[in-house]
């Protein structure tokens, strides 16, 4: 069924990947190696875990079965000893992978984690026995909660561990993506939000049509400013900015506000040289900072004209300056494509950030023209940040279809708790409570053993990749994960529960 299902799903999303990922994904395919293989590890993983506590089962007394007497609680210290093992093992691997080949080490980057994995969920019996022990001082909902999680340390022990399981992938893939955004943050982006570029033979025609469309506040032609067959390139303090986007753009008061100057708009002096930066040069000005123009190759120093600093809103990587147009004569200066690009470009700038709503309709006005394409910010996104979101909700759902189904078993088995509860008179909604809050707690413990178990993951990828990416602690996104799941399973479990009649006790007479 699973199977069915999962092939069923991706057979319905795949007509929709090509425009959500804006490329050709290709035909659907499945391959039956791939299923079988599905299958067969679901069933061993499913006999696996069933062996150990059906063995539990089978040795326990006849006359203590027959009864239904629970079991006596054993101590737990042996799990706790065999998981830190199995996670000081699982951490060495990783650490050991580092100084042997790579055929060896990406098995070991694989069996690392695993053991990891085991470990953290190994410890987690012991864990909700010693818990137990300490839950005096709780509410009376989530005292019963903690101490019955307790009792039932080796059931409930393997629900924690499924949600650590699941919930871990999510830690490790933040902290890759806190760290990307950490090393790319800096930088500046292609484009700004609202803006959009058309480029190719028919830019001239596509872009007018693009914002007469989209009701845009600007649309101009990009070019740049040439000496001599040479780019016009400034740079800033006698350093150059970025390495990219040190060219003089042309243009008129129309080019300006589509790049994001409007507050320049056509009261500036047209001889003056503008450079678009944020705040930090803004701030300073033109008294206390240098800008010098050179050439592109020779770097021969040319006469700057006056400066005018403008802050924009959105610091992108090209251009950082501009020059009107009319002062390319008294300059000495032409106009021509920017560099790197042998056609002149449109800029169309909205009044609002570009959806991909914005962009179909776009690119379906350009598909008219032969080899003419419209780009924006929104296709230089960093992609980690949506593979993050997609597996914490990915993580979430399973993590909350795992202790619910956990919560609806084990409602037999504590059947004669609540029994005792609503004999003793205890209101219905204590009962509830109590159920939401063993839910919850169980989930919470979970994503919290999550947390080491998922940064080992990300240090040792961290630390067998071959890229020059330092390790970022992702806090805001650890908090997402162990407050979110907790929360829903809480809520759930709360509304999924039928309010129950109170029974009075029976009083002997």
């Amino acid at each position: 069924v699973g199977s069915l299902v999962g092939i069923g799903s991706a057979a319905i999303v795949h007509p929709f990947l090509d425009s959500l990922l804006d490329r050709h994904v290709g035909p659907f395919e499945v391959m039956p190696g791939d299923v079988v293989l599905g299958i067969v590890l679901g069933i061993v993983a499913a006999i696996f875990a069933a062996y150990l506590p059906a063995r539990a089962a089978a040795a326990l007394p006849p006359r203590e079965a027959l009864g239904k007497r629970r079991p006596a609680a054993h101590p737990s210290r042996r799990w706790l000893v065999i998981g830190l093992l199995l996670a000081a093992l699982g951490v060495a691997i990783l650490v050991v992978s580092q100084r042997v080949s790579t055929p060896i080490a990406a098995v070991a980057l694989l069996l690392g984690p695993v053991l990891g994995l085991i470990g953290f969920g190994a410890c987690s019996p012991w864990l909700l026995g010693w818990l137990a022990k300490r839950a005096a001082r709780l509410p009376l909902a989530w005292r019963l909660a903690v101490r019955d999680a307790g009792r039932f340390r080796a059931r409930d022990g393997a629900v924690v561990t499924a949600v650590l399981a699941g919930m871990s992938m999510s830690v490790t893939i933040a902290a890759l993506v806190t760290s990307v955004d950490h090393k790319v943050g800096p930088f500046p982006s292609s484009y700004r939000d609202d803006q959009m570029l058309v480029e190719g033979p028919g830019a001239d025609d596509v872009a007018p049509k693009i914002a007469e469309e989209l009701s845009a506040i600007a649309v101009a032609p990009l070019q740049a400013a040439y000496l001599r067959g040479e780019p016009v390139r400034g740079r800033v303090g006698g350093e150059f900015r970025l390495g990219l986007g040190e060219w003089v753009a042309v243009g008129d008061a129309e080019l300006l506000r589509a790049l994001g100057a409007d507050r320049v708009g056509t009261t500036h002096d047209r001889s003056r040289l503008v450079v678009l930066d944020i705040e930090d040069l803004a701030n300073v000005g033109a008294e206390t900072t240098t800008v010098e123009l050179t050439t592109w190759v020779g770097g021969d120093i040319i006469d700057t004209p006056d400066i005018t600093f403008v802050r924009t809103s959105q610091f992108v990587r090209e251009p950082l300056y501009f020059v009107d147009r009319a002062a390319l004569e008294t300059l000495g200066w032409r106009a021509s494509a920017p560099p790197n690009r042998t056609l002149v470009p449109w800029v169309v700038r909205l009044d609002r950030a570009v959806t991909s709503k914005h962009l179909s309709q776009a690119r379906e006005i350009a598909a008219a023209s032969v080899r003419t394409s419209v780009d924006a910010n929104l296709l230089h996104l960093n992609p980690t940040r949506g593979a993050y979101l997609s597996v914490l909700l990915l993580s979430v759902v399973t993590g909350l279809v795992v202790v619910l189904i956990a919560t609806s078993l084990s409602a037999a088995e504590s059947s004669g708790d609540a029994r005792i509860l609503r004999t003793v008179g205890a209101a219905p909604r204590l009962l509830r409570l109590h159920l939401a809050a063993r839910a919850a707690y169980l989930s919470l413990l979970g994503c919290l053993l999550a947390v080491p178990a998922g940064l080992v993951v990300a240090i040792g990828i961290f630390a067998s990749a071959d890229i020059p990416l330092d390790f970022i602690m992702p806090w805001s996104h650890l908090l997402t994960i162990v407050g979110v799941l907790p929360v829903l399973v809480y809520v759930a479990t709360w509304c999924l529960q039928p309010p129950k009649t109170e029974l009075r006790p029976r009083l002997a007479s």
